[in-house]
């Protein structure tokens, strides 16, 4: 993604889980040193589908080399 410093985004999702566990919605750069660039937020999910809404102002991004994704392996399951 090519996002720019000190503009805040909002990522929005529906999901739910087979049984309820926690993810991580993290924002970071797509290169060495992969650091973080303003989201990282622990979701908990449900049984039943939710929507979701989470804003963050970008920092230290990259140019085209942002990315948004989750950490499904906090739990076993």
């Amino acid at each position: 993604l090519d996002l720019k410093n000190g503009i805040e985004y909002a990522v929005s999702f529906k999901a739910k889980a087979g049984e309820e566990r926690a993810v991580k919605l993290q924002a970071g750069i797509d290169e060495e040193d992969w650091h973080n660039i303003g989201l990282d937020e622990e979701v908990t999910l449900g049984k039943e589908w939710k929507d979701y809404e989470y804003k963050f102002t970008a920092s230290e991004v990259a140019p085209m080399k942002n990315r948004v994704g989750f950490v499904l392996g906090m739990a076993k399951g």
